[in-house]
């Protein structure tokens, strides 16, 4: 993607997050203590926690942004 239109499709950070986590819940969310695939969202921490263990996941976790 050239950097113009990498520009018009995410105008600011808050664009970015969104599509990275839509690609992750795509995906799926797996806990990386217990194996656990169910996830909340927490909105003011920006990460998922694990249903089971309450170990939580970042956004970036698991990508080439660490």
């Amino acid at each position: 993607m050239k950097l113009f239109s990498f520009n018009n499709r995410f105008p600011d950070e808050a664009s970015c997050r969104e599509y990275l986590k839509t690609k992750r819940e795509e995906q799926g969310i797996t806990c990386k203590r217990c194996g656990c695939k169910k996830h909340y969202w927490i909105t003011t921490m920006q990460l998922w926690k694990c249903a089971e263990c309450a170990s939580r996941t970042n956004l970036r976790a698991g990508t080439v942004m660490v």
